[in-house]
């Protein structure tokens, strides 16, 4: 057997405890404060929830992804989870 076939049909062990998509440390007021509470999940199981974590991820191409916003390097990486799940 390949690395590769191995890799396709070996779980890999991962220690998030949290469903992929909740907002983990952009939902959690020590980090974020009081925007915790607007934090941005993705579903990627959501066709919708996946057209705005594209829109989030190219906002950051575009470099238009809102320096006011004190999360907005957190929601960019989370959309780029979503998106690669």
């Amino acid at each position: 057997m390949t690395n590769d076939e191995r890799r396709r049909t070996t779980e890999v062990p991962a220690d998030r405890r949290e469903p992929v998509g909740e907002p983990v440390v952009r939902g959690d007021p020590a980090v974020t404060g009081d925007r915790a509470r607007e934090a941005v999940g993705f579903d990627p199981t959501d066709p919708d929830s996946l057209a705005e974590a594209a829109r989030t991820v190219r906002s950051f191409s575009e470099s238009t992804a809102g320096d006011d916003d004190h999360v907005f390097m957190l929601r960019g990486a989370a959309a780029c989870a979503a998106l690669v799940r």
